[in-house]
């Protein structure tokens, strides 16, 4: 069964909205063939990506995802391990929605934005790519910590311990875990009616 896990509708003022419900191995592939199936690339695009209540998934997925709109060589997260020394994921290429002149991006995320989907916003952020818009928030989750679970008694039936084993770094150096992404412009309550409560000029030019 494959669960639909990008929507994606027009909406008003010409903006392309993409909803990402939450991060999956095909979460890049999907967003990609929307985009270019909505937009001209022979004009300026508006795309309003809706992160709110995506908790997450997948770290591979949000990584592939905010690649497509980054150039080549851009640092997306960093995991950090109890050696503190950060392992680096950059980007290897040109993402096909790099060109900010073309493609302005905007995100909207709410308190239930997290993990790989707080990955995704850091770095879009950060390589000033996106203008992140929080729904009634100032910053999202804040879940940005690597754990793993070591059994406890006679094949786990005592239940388990989580470890964490390494945190996530945003490109500019600041911890995802307990602070979240700080948001541009606070705006809403927005319910479903996204792009009427968010200010005209939210998709910056490049």
């Amino acid at each position: 069964v494959v669960i639909t896990q990008v929507l994606a509708e027009k909406v008003s003022d010409g903006v392309l909205g993409v909803k990402i419900k939450q991060f999956s191995g095909n979460t890049a592939d999907t967003v990609e063939k929307i985009v270019r199936a909505n937009t001209d690339p022979s004009k300026p695009n508006k795309i309003l990506l809706d992160l709110r209540d995506d908790p997450g998934g997948l770290l591979p997925g949000g990584i592939a995802a905010a690649s497509l709109f980054l150039p080549a060589n851009s640092p997306v997260v960093s995991q950090v391990d109890r050696t503190n020394v950060p392992r680096a994921e950059r980007t290897i290429f040109d993402g096909p929605f790099a060109d900010g002149d073309v493609y302005r991006v905007a995100l909207l995320v709410n308190g239930q934005t997290a993990s790989a989907a707080e990955v995704f916003a850091g770095a879009l952020k950060d390589n000033g790519r996106a203008t992140i818009a929080g729904d009634d928030v100032s910053a999202t989750f804040g879940k940005g910590v690597v754990q793993t679970v070591v059994p406890l008694g006679e094949d786990g039936e005592e239940g388990g311990l989580a470890i964490t084993v390494a945190k996530w770094v945003r490109p500019n150096g600041e911890d995802i875990n307990k602070k979240g992404v700080e948001v541009d412009v606070k705006v809403g309550p927005c319910g479903e009616g996204e792009v009427t409560c968010l200010p005209k000029d939210l998709f910056r030019d490049s």
